[in-house]
């Protein structure tokens, strides 16, 4: 055992509170609880951070709070501003010898955890079936940095990444968060000859994928498409660089319609804005849907990190209508973004023609459960 320890605890897996305090003595070296239920110390220094916040805070995880109680370890707390625990959860924050305010409580424990001058450092999670957001963005920022992470619902097994690059399988929408763990005391799979062992990723890795540049085409190219005629005379979205101008409303209402894609009103169950906050780069963006659970963390891309990344995901409803409406009934999505004043940027692309109705062609609507089969490409419900 080392002279000195650090040790980060998160997560929400169910663990026996007798288990969970003999794994952990076990492994830290505390002794037998004397008469009022104290553990006898440990000859190692030990060092222990929480998380606290709404996301963090539960049962389980303050079950670990109250065995650091009963070892008169004394810990530091990684909490946001303002934050009060729940009436029922263990309050970590009132125990703690330190609070330190953050903005990114997963990034900073981690930070905390890296920056101990302890010899041995550790994250333990408590995983579960599938784990949860935090731990997957713990994980994740713990391999960045080279910590080494413990499961404590599996006994103390070490946690890995798995290797997702499974040749001739479709990649997953939705990766399983369990895929991601691997228990290190099976023996490692055989390198195949002649692969190249990847360095350990870095900070400076997570950067956006190149993407290589279209050729720049003006509108001419992109087909002939009756765009209709602005004010000036020019194509409706037609904007040459460096000359961005916005919309009128009459512009607007000459614009073509695009045809139904893959999300038409059969599929409507409303309108949902989907908020993301990466836990890599911390960007936050909002993705607009009418179905509740198209968009998820594991198949949504970071549009910084050009990635999918661990990410805190809030979804709220602003109308609850099959029916597209615009009376007042709820939000539509268009009156959350409107275009109208919005200037069009330079790098627009312009999809191709046959996705578009016209006004002048006045295609049947599409409506709830019926579908007009020249809209729609021949799809009918």
């Amino acid at each position: 055992m080392s002279q000195s320890i650090a040790v980060a605890f998160s997560g929400s897996g169910a663990v026996k509170r007798t288990a969970a305090v003999a794994l952990l003595n076990d492994w830290l070296g505390f002794g037998e609880a004397d008469a009022d239920g104290f553990y006898a110390p440990s000859d190692t220094d030990v060092r222990v951070y929480f998380p606290s916040s709404p996301t963090h805070d539960n049962p389980e995880l303050g079950k670990v709070v109250n065995w650091s109680m009963d070892t008169d370890v004394e810990y530091i707390a990684v909490a946001p501003r303002g934050h009060e625990a729940l009436p029922g959860e263990v309050d970590t924050i009132e125990s703690a010898t330190e609070t330190v305010e953050a903005v990114n409580v997963n990034k900073t424990l981690i930070e905390l955890l890296r920056d101990d001058d302890a010899e041995e450092k550790a994250l333990v999670l408590l995983w579960g079936e599938e784990g949860d957001e935090d731990s997957e963005a713990l994980l994740t920022l713990a391999d960045i940095h080279g910590i080494k992470v413990k499961d404590l619902t599996e006994g103390l097994d070490d946690i890995s990444f798995a290797d997702d690059d499974v040749e001739d399988e479709p990649e997953p929408e939705k990766p399983a968060r369990a895929s991601r763990r691997a228990h290190t005391d099976e023996p490692p799979p055989a390198p195949k000859p002649e692969t190249p062992v990847e360095a350990p990723l870095t900070e400076a890795d997570i950067e956006p994928e190149p993407v290589a540049k279209a050729p720049r085409q003006t509108l001419p190219e992109l087909g002939e498409m009756s765009l209709g005629v602005g004010a000036d005379g020019s194509p409706v979205g037609a904007y040459p660089p460096g000359e961005p101008r916005t919309m009128s409303a009459e512009e607007v209402e000459q614009m073509p319609v695009k045809r139904p894609g893959p999300i038409t009103l059969q599929d409507r169950q409303g309108v949902f804005v989907h908020s993301f906050k990466c836990s890599i780069c911390d960007v936050e963006f909002v993705v607009f849907s009418w179905r509740a659970d198209r968009h998820r963390v594991g198949s949504t891309f970071c549009p910084e990190c050009g990635t999918r990344t661990p990410m805190i995901h809030w979804r709220a409803q602003t109308s609850d209508s099959l029916e597209f409406r615009s009376d007042g009934y709820g939000l539509e999505i268009h009156q959350m973004c409107p275009p109208i004043d919005s200037p069009v940027m330079v790098d627009t692309r312009m999809p191709p023609d046959d996705r578009y109705t016209f006004p002048n062609d006045q295609p049947e609507p599409t409506c709830n459960g019926v579908a007009a089969p020249e809209a729609t490409g021949g799809r009918a419900e």
